[in-house]
């Protein structure tokens, strides 16, 4: 283990080459359980700054300081707003529950990039869930009750089959006109993906998918690629990441590159970047990995993130 750490400290800090400050979605910021946004330069390879959110909102105390994830890790949610470089997020009034279970939020607006507090909204009162943060128009942040927000987890398929009788699918990750999909034949143990692009009506299964699920399955900004971590059986009858990660064109299906990094068996996946990296984490700490060409800056969402952190790409 501490090996381990000493490499990735090599790989983040050791890099001393100088690159241009105005790429496309180079840094990703990482809003931590406890309120902790994670700064990293992906060009670089590095973490570049940490932050604190509750020690930015001024005199006022307006996330409560807690030991631990605050609040079932609400940070999860971190919309970003690229037209006025303002991300926000949803925070608890109290750490503690009223009795009954319920609570008040209130949404707050950080500057991207130096994180101050710019704008602050009420969240909602009497809530037995968080509410959820979207952008849209007019005040740009829309918030809405969770009962009021229902993503989407299927896609109609039928103009995309040659029958025009619906594919049962899975809505895996969303990015610009292109949509992952698991699709559902009468084998349930066979894993089949595909990609479908909402724009040219177009359903690309992907061929000779190696063994693997669908939490190892990424699609890249702009659904260009999509990225599979390889799995295989640990000497017993369970799965595990062998370290292997194959790419993918989605417009052919068609596997098209290799990459083979033993660090990542036991790292998390967190993100691909315009810039060209597969990122992976474990904690606070992060590892690249080159994947050799860059993407367009779309984001990539999912109808059901549990298990990720609220992040984003900025271009400062």
């Amino acid at each position: 283990m501490r090996n381990y750490f000493t490499l990735v400290a090599v790989l983040l800090f050791g890099s001393s080459a100088c690159y241009p400050q105005t790429t496309t979605g180079r840094y990703l910021y990482v809003v931590g359980c406890g309120a902790q946004v994670d700064k990293l330069d992906t060009s670089a390879e590095r973490k570049s700054d940490v932050y604190d959110l509750t020690q930015r909102t001024g005199r006022r105390q307006l996330i409560p300081s807690v030991k631990g994830a605050l609040d079932g890790c609400l940070a999860y949610q971190a919309a970003y707003d690229s037209a006025v470089s303002i991300f926000y997020t949803v925070v608890p009034v109290e750490a503690e529950p009223k009795p009954g279970g319920k609570k008040d939020y209130r949404v707050l607006g950080f500057s991207v990039p130096d994180l101050q507090l710019v704008k602050e909204m009420p969240g909602g009162e009497n809530l037995d869930d968080p509410p959820h943060l979207e952008i849209g128009k007019g005040e740009r942040v829309e918030v809405l009750k969770a009962g009021e927000w229902s993503p989407r987890t299927d896609m109609d398929l039928s103009p995309y089959a040659p029958d025009e009788k619906q594919i049962p699918n899975q809505i895996l990750e969303i990015s610009g006109e292109r949509v992952l999909l698991r699709i559902f034949t009468a084998s349930q143990s066979e894993l089949v993906l595909a990609v479908a692009d909402r724009k040219s009506n177009t359903l690309v299964r992907l061929e000779g998918i190696s063994t693997t699920v669908v939490s190892n399955v990424h699609l890249a900004p702009g659904g260009a690629d999509v990225l599979i971590e390889e799995m295989e059986k640990d000497g017993g009858s369970r799965l595990a990441k062998n370290g292997k990660v194959a790419l993918y064109d989605s417009k052919t299906g068609k596997r098209v590159k290799d990459f083979s990094d033993p660090h990542i068996k036991d790292l998390y996946f967190l993100a691909i970047s315009p810039t060209g990296k597969a990122i992976y984490h474990s904690g606070e700490t992060y590892w690249f990995i080159d994947i050799g060409r860059k993407f367009v800056p779309d984001a990539v969402t999912r109808p059901i993130s549990a298990g990720y952190p609220g992040l984003f790409f900025a271009d400062k």
